[in-house]
This record gives structure tokens, sequence and C-alpha cells, in this order.
């Protein structure tokens, strides 16, 4: 199975590669929508996650955590530490709960046992400043360590649309797009 991800820092997006098909499906684990909030509590020695866990925030004895994707590579932890991050609860360990809960999700949705390719939509700027490539190492290594995934591949969210664009463009023209691509990532 080939899973492509928009890891957002407000919502997650999974999308599935049918080969037999020829077709991307945004998954959407028999929700309204395929927009996962990227959002993890803990009450009672439970993590919950995406919108379950949206519908816990603020309440009473449950932890809250967001923006990890952003302090994945913080090496500061008295920034992570005035979010609610702790040192067993690190913004790294959270993305590896997070990551290990969708993508085991998306395995049992699609009756699969092993994610081939895993293909991960970063921020540009984890590609141009030296400061972030732990970022994008970082977020490799925890899907890697996850023991479900064969391959992963860390992308530029503008570097993802464009292929996504040239892909249906493709489907629906029947011709491979030549020409230019105005993107706004906002």
């Amino acid at each position: 199975m080939r899973i492509g991800v928009d890891f957002g820092s407000t919502y997650t997006v999974l999308s599935v590669f049918h080969k037999d098909k020829g077709n991307v499906e945004a998954l959407t684990f028999s929700e309204a929508s395929p927009y996962i909030p990227s959002v993890v509590t803990c009450g009672r020695g439970r993590y919950e996650f995406g919108q379950a866990a949206k519908t816990q925030t603020g309440r009473k004895g449950v932890k809250t955590f967001k923006g990890f994707k952003m302090l994945l590579s913080e090496r500061e932890e008295e920034i992570w530490r005035s979010r609610g991050y702790s040192a067993e609860e690190t913004p790294a360990e959270i993305t590896r709960i997070f990551f290990d809960h969708i993508l085991k999700k998306a395995l049992f949705d699609q009756q699969e046992e092993r994610i081939e390719k895993l293909v991960i939509g970063v921020p540009e700027i984890w590609n141009q400043k030296l400061t972030t490539i732990d970022g994008r190492t970082a977020i490799r290594n925890i899907c890697m360590g996850l023991g479900t995934v064969d391959e992963v591949q860390v992308v530029s969210e503008p570097a993802a649309a464009s292929a996504y664009f040239a892909y249906h463009y493709l489907q629906q023209q029947g011709r491979n797009y030549s020409g230019k691509i105005l993107l706004i990532d906002y």
C-alpha cells in the first residue's frame, strides 16, 4: 500500500494510491471529512487522536498536545515544556503515537498489513533552513521506527501539490502537463 500524508499543524489528511485502479483516494475512516485534527489528548492514562481528541480539549484532567509538528526540530526544552510537553511526552513522542494511530487505522481501513511507501508533505521551509533539517529527519525516523512502513519519503508541500496537479491533469487530459503552475501555499 502507498500512502501520502499532508501532515498539517492543524489538520492531517491521508490519501492512498490504488495501483490497481490508478487513482488516489483521501481516506475518511467513515467520517464526514478526510481532515483529521492534528491533536492528541491524554486523560486517565489513555490517548485520544483527531476528532475524538478535539472533543476532549479543555476538559479537566486532560492534557492536550497541539502543534507537535512544528516543535519536532525544537531543541529548547523550555519552549516545548511551556506548551505542555514533558520529558516523556516530547513533541517527537506525541508525533510518533499520532502517526502510529493514523497509519494503523489506514492499514485496517484498507485491509492491508504493510505500507510499502509513505510520502509525507512538510513545510517548504524545512527544506531551506539548515536549523530545520532535523524536523525532516525526525519525521522520517519516527515513521521508519513504527514497524509497518518500508520506505518514507519526505517532500515539500508545494512539490506534493504540484505532483497532485500534474497527476490529475494526466488522468483528465490523457497527456502530461506542459506549462507553468502557479502554486499558492496559504
